[in-house]
């Protein structure tokens, strides 16, 4: 038989059983009516014990746990989320980088560059034509 993580909401009763329910021994003889072996099974709820509780307890005390310890790593798990994206937000400020006003600044700085190669190019001009006047 093979086991998956999921077992549990795989259980079903077997196809030969459902075909044939009175294969299922509820009795304990041929009478009809007769459902002492599912009534003692009903029994075992509140009679057996396992580590000094009944089942009934036993799975109660299961379910409690169970869920106590998924509400806490559920609770950690949202700290964490909380952790990390406040250390992210820390980052951010500390690095300072906008990447919007980078653009803006470079945009700027090309403009500036433009203006400066304009500039040279006239002073080229009018030194050249301050020259051709000399001669």
């Amino acid at each position: 038989m093979r086991t998956t993580h999921d077992s549990a909401k795989n259980i079903a009763v077997a196809p030969p059983l459902l075909a044939h329910p009175r294969q299922v021994a509820a009795a304990q003889s041929l009478s009809p009516g007769d459902n002492t072996n599912a009534l003692a099974l009903a029994q075992l709820h509140d009679t057996l014990a396992i580590d000094g509780s009944t089942f009934g307890t036993f799975y109660h005390t299961l379910v409690t746990s169970v869920g106590a310890v998924s509400q806490q790593t559920s609770r950690l798990a949202d700290n964490q989320q909380t952790a990390l994206t406040d250390l992210e937000n820390r980052r951010e400020a500390l690095s300072g980088v906008s990447l919007d006003e980078e653009q803006v600044n470079l945009i700027r700085f090309q403009q500036a560059y433009n203006a400066a190669a304009n500039f040279i190019r006239i002073a080229n001009e009018l030194g050249q034509t301050v020259l051709d006047l000399v001669r």
